[in-house]
């Protein structure tokens, strides 16, 4: 068993075929459209909730992130 860290700036910057393996997110503020990557992103729904969440508290908090399990 290995642990492997992507980082990325958006959902785009990693390879498609990683959110396959992928169990946890830290997530920053980020104006990308997360809809690009709807079909690979396990629990859709789940993120795109989260991403708009820490997008709006870090409005006023720009250290604001959140990270769950997915």
């Amino acid at each position: 068993m290995r642990d492997v860290i992507l980082v990325g700036h958006g959902f785009t910057d990693i390879p498609p075929q990683y959110f396959t393996y992928t169990s946890m997110f830290i997530l920053f503020k980020t104006v990308e459209n997360i809809s690009r990557r709807k079909n690979v992103i396990l629990n859709y729904d789940k993120i795109k909730q989260a991403v708009d969440r820490v997008n709006r508290i870090a409005e006023t908090n720009h250290h604001y992130k959140e990270e769950f399990y997915v």
